[in-house]
């Protein structure tokens, strides 16, 4: 069985280090985040193999060194070798590419940044990208086709499967709805939801938002279009044995933010994906933004996807909506100018105070501090097995948004390209502090 939302973790340990950068005046070799990015993807493949590792070490010439914990079987190990290794070798190879590609002190030019993109897709990228700097767009534009069969090409304006970028959206909502004093983080699941077993019962949506409560990763047996109402997710969920005691260890769940969509309808009163369009989406004028199945977008302006893994059409024009096998953790589309759009809207306040939006980015996007040119930035990015994923970086003290879309994401590395182009925007290498 497949699990379609693969790789659309957008948990901060993994999109920051694919995006920090080298010291400035340093060689290639000498960059950590090419090291950092080779990490994070070798930790999260061994994981969906069942695997942890107690020591990792990886060299700039691509050896690893690694030692499991007892969840290693010499079968394990070997699938371990043969599946995990080579996207590390990519990661770490276009990890040195993004420190390589910066005039550092010289932003640059829609031309350079143009350029970038285009050798980007002589590479493999099928895309579109748009730049802000200075809150004012620099560029924006596609490459390669949204549909190879109608000839289409890819623009900015072209929508696109977002992944786990939704799980940004629901997180949002949470913070939304305790600014509206509606519910608080620390509020326990037992006090927000029926049928809540006493064994999660005293989990808050701090735990389950920083995903430290327990839950297992999927609560699907079909993949992300199992038909499934809520009363079903949540029995699912519920029944599921935890993987730790709450609070004590982190582990990435799509189940979690399941149940923080249901949450979002028990403090709101209102259907989740209605939430979703009236307080977050039409405040932001993301009006090219919705979920599998709406009917927002003019013909031949949603992307079709490429990769091995196929659903019908291959497009969200004609996926179903979301069931509650994926509502709140995926199912997402949008467009790289409301992605952008999003990012604005978020540090001009459209969605909540400049409190709530700080602990947002603070709790959300990530505990680690990324800087580029003395600047916080954050990162977050999603994906899924039928060619889509996307990725956003921001740099709010510079007003700079940069948001990367791709519909044949298996032969191209967004979060690399992204780390390239938020660097070559600002002209600085983004850095990540100790």
């Amino acid at each position: 069985m497949n699990r379609h939302n693969r790789g659309a973790r957008w948990a901060p340990a993994a999109a920051w280090a694919l995006l920090a950068a080298c010291e400035a005046n340093e060689p290639p070799p000498q960059c950590p985040s090419a090291i950092a990015a080779a990490e994070s993807v070798y930790r999260d493949c061994i994981a969906e193999l069942g695997l942890m590792a107690s020591r990792l070490t990886i060299s700039v010439a691509g050896d690893i060194e690694v030692e499991f914990d007892g969840s290693y079987t010499p079968e394990k190990g070997e699938l371990a070798q043969r599946t995990c290794e080579p996207p590390m070798e990519e990661a770490l190879a276009l990890g040195l590419l993004a420190c390589e590609t910066t005039e550092v002190g010289v932003p640059a030019t829609a031309e350079r940044l143009r350029e970038q993109v285009e050798r980007a897709g002589e590479r493999g990228f099928s895309g579109s990208v748009a730049i802000v700097r200075d809150g004012a767009l620099v560029w924006r534009g596609g490459v390669g086709l949204a549909d190879r069969e109608r000839g289409l090409a890819n623009d900015s304006r072209t929508a696109f499967d977002c992944g786990s970028i939704m799980k940004v959206m629901t997180a949002a909502a949470i913070f939304q709805l305790e600014a509206e004093a509606l519910l608080a983080r620390d509020d326990r699941l037992g006090e927000l939801l029926d049928g809540v077993p006493a064994d999660k019962a005293a989990i808050t949506l701090a735990q389950v938002l920083t995903h430290r409560a327990g839950f297992d990763e999927y609560h699907d047996t079909q993949g992300d279009f199992e038909a499934m109402d809520r009363a079903t997710a949540l029995q699912r969920i519920f029944a599921q044995e935890l993987r730790f005691a709450p609070g004590t260890a982190e582990a990435y769940s799509n189940s979690g933010y399941t149940l923080l969509a249901a949450v979002v309808e028990e403090a709101s009163g209102v259907p989740f994906p209605e939430y979703l369009q009236a307080r977050l989406f039409a405040p932001a004028m993301m009006t090219r933004t919705g979920l599998y199945g709406d009917d927002i977008w003019p013909e031949g302006q949603v992307a079709v996807g490429y990769d091995e893994d196929r659903f019908g059409c291959n497009s969200p024009a004609c996926w179903p909506a979301p069931s509650w096998a994926l509502m709140g953790n995926g199912g997402l589309v949008s467009t790289v100018d409301d992605l952008v759009r999003w990012s604005a809207a978020v540090e001009a306040g459209v969605l909540f105070d400049a409190d709530t939006r700080d602990a947002f980015r603070s709790e959300v996007l990530g505990a680690r501090t990324l800087t580029i040119d003395g600047e916080p930035a954050h990162a977050y990015s999603g994906r899924n097995d039928f060619g889509f994923g996307a990725a956003v970086g921001e740099v709010p003290g510079r007003r700079t948004w940069v948001a990367v879309a791709a519909n044949a994401a298996g032969n191209h590395n967004n979060s690399a390209l992204l780390a390239q182009l938020v660097q070559m925007s600002l002209g600085a290498l983004i850095e990540l502090e100790p």
